[in-house]
């Protein structure tokens, strides 16, 4: 994991009390540029996920899923937050990631019974965690298409995936 995350971060900087901050690439801009806005709705995704993968109950190989999901996110917000570009230190987000996603679709549908009707959130608390970190990634892909973005295309792909994805979690 150390490889995403830059551990020698400044928590604070005093260089955003006016309402600007830096783009991946250094470049300042509003805080409510349209690249930090997307950076924020796929940031607060990224905290739903992991608030789904800390729940009791949530068995081991979703929990290693959550995490490669969690890594995903990270990419997703450093090629929106460089202004769809990709930074050399991130890899693409790229058909492969999307294919995982399938996987898991594929692999946990099975245990679930089949879906013929609409399904109430709340069932337990580990299903309306779920629920909440799907209609998140929902309101994040709907944001990405409102914003135009050229290169996004496999960036919506992902998400409209893992929306399906976190849908299957919430039912088993």
């Amino acid at each position: 994991m150390g490889e995403l995350y830059n551990l020698s971060m400044k928590i604070t900087t005093k260089t955003g009390d006016k309402g600007e901050t830096s783009l991946f690439g250094g470049c300042r801009v509003r805080k409510d540029s349209t690249y930090i806005m997307l950076v924020g709705e796929i940031d607060e995704l990224q905290a739903f996920v992991a608030f789904c993968k800390t729940c009791e109950g949530v068995e081991n190989d979703v929990k290693k899923a959550l995490e490669k999901i969690i890594d995903d996110l990270y990419r997703v917000m450093s090629i929106i937050g460089f202004e769809m570009k990709v930074p050399n230190s991130i890899r693409e987000i790229e058909e492969e990631d999307v294919d995982f996603l399938d996987s898991l679709i594929e692999k946990y549908k099975a245990e679930v019974e089949d879906v013929n009707k609409f399904v109430r959130p709340g069932a337990s608390e580990k299903s309306a965690r779920f629920h909440l970190a799907r209609s998140v990634c929902r309101r994040a892909e709907r944001e990405i298409v409102k914003a135009e973005l050229k290169k996004s295309e496999m960036i919506l792909k992902y998400l409209n995936r893992l929306s399906d994805a976190l849908f299957v979690f919430s039912l088993l």
